[in-house]
């Protein structure tokens, strides 16, 4: 099992994650940021390209869940995937 936070202090800006998971050296797949004030973070069975293809959707000017829901319609194992999209205003 996996628990993850991903959370934006307003004040600075900063963002902070945190996850606790059963699989070995998730951590080092977990969480992708960029500049511009994105997170990506995915668990479980991760699939890292998502950390990369999510923002550059977003760098297109769509939505963040336009881009999470293209960037998962090529996916194989969607069932297993755990993801979130963190895009500040």
């Amino acid at each position: 099992m996996t628990f993850s936070l991903v959370a934006r202090d307003m004040e600075t800006g900063a963002y902070g994650t945190v996850v606790c998971a059963s699989s070995p050296a998730v951590v080092s797949r977990y969480i992708h940021l960029r500049v511009g004030v994105r997170v990506v973070a995915s668990q479980n069975v991760t699939n890292p390209a998502l950390g990369t293809s999510v923002p550059d959707r977003l760098n297109s000017s769509e939505t963040s869940q336009q881009a999470l829901q293209e960037a998962l319609a090529a996916e194989s194992y969607l069932d297993f995937r755990q993801i979130s999209v963190v895009v500040s205003a």
